[in-house]
């Protein structure tokens, strides 16, 4: 009976709601920076990263032999970036063909590749991702592809007018129309 007369009692008295209320809500803001700030941290070294795939791919498209792999690894190191490893390298060919869907286009395990597909994957520390998930870091991944086009190219003409650089050469070549 004392129980629910305290009850009563306590939901009749209005003091202290007003911290009540600023202390839950301070809370959640808390809660909503915090997670702001581990998402803001993901998306960033995701995007990082696939900049150093799409460097990596390009590096190793240039070199398909048995250096493509090193070549990529060697980039990947240099970038400066922590905790980058290989998942998948693959070196195959790639068709540029619209009609056919961008899924389908790179095909591995050919004798002449011309193309390399490669997979990167990183952990990302959490700040506060700890007290929510429990996990330290996060696992992130970035796949690119990249393909070398073999051409050849030549020029003709005369030493007569030559300049390298500068104003002078871009209104030679703007006289010239090249």
């Amino acid at each position: 009976m004392m129980l629910k007369a305290l009850i009563k009692e306590l939901s009749r008295d209005r003091r202290g709601a007003t911290a009540m209320i600023v202390a839950g809500s301070l809370f959640a803001l808390v809660g909503s920076v915090a997670v702001a700030v581990d998402l803001g941290s993901v998306y960033l070294a995701k995007r990082r990263l696939q900049g150093i795939a799409d460097a990596a791919a390009l590096a190793a498209a240039g070199k398909l032999s048995d250096t493509g792999r090193a070549l990529a690894q060697a980039l990947i190191e240099r970038s400066g970036a922590e905790a980058i490893t290989i998942g998948n390298y693959t070196p195959g060919r790639y068709r540029r063909d619209a009609s056919v869907p961008l899924d389908h286009r790179f095909k591995a395990g050919f004798a002449d590749p011309s193309a390399a597909r490669i997979v990167l994957r990183q952990d990302v520390p959490l700040f506060f991702g700890v007290l929510l998930s429990g996990k330290r870091s996060l696992t992130i991944s970035a796949e690119a592809t990249a393909t070398r086009n073999d051409m050849a190219a030549f020029s003709l003409g005369t030493k007569l007018a030559e300049l390298s650089g500068g104003v002078p050469n871009q209104i030679l070549s703007a006289l010239a129309g090249t």
